[in-house]
């Protein structure tokens, strides 16, 4: 299993369009990305334009699988527009975990 953890914050006046664009991608994930296990973005209420992103794939092959999509590269096309410079992405590597 591979995690991916990620934070993206939007530009002031764009919070809207970027959750937009977020909730569409992850309608396409679940259409088209079987392997895709979880691809999740969340905010919080005090801070509505910063969106966290929780993604889990199977194997590397559908996190690349993932990546090289052509609605995932549009997305990540307009993200300059959209968002800040402050961001990251972090690959996870589990210490513990509980699964059901």
């Amino acid at each position: 299993m591979i995690t991916v953890l990620a934070q993206v914050t939007a530009r002031p006046g764009k919070e809207a369009e970027l959750r937009a664009m977020f909730e569409a991608q992850v309608a396409r994930v679940r259409l088209e990305e079987p392997r895709t296990s979880t691809h999740a973005i969340y905010t919080t209420e005090d801070r509505p334009g910063v969106f966290f992103f929780f993604e889990q794939y199977e194997d590397e092959a559908a996190r690349a699988a993932h990546n090289t999509a052509p609605y995932i590269q549009a997305d990540v096309a307009r993200l300059g527009n959209l968002t800040t410079d402050d961001w990251f992405l972090h690959r996870l590597d589990v210490v513990a975990e509980v699964r059901r």
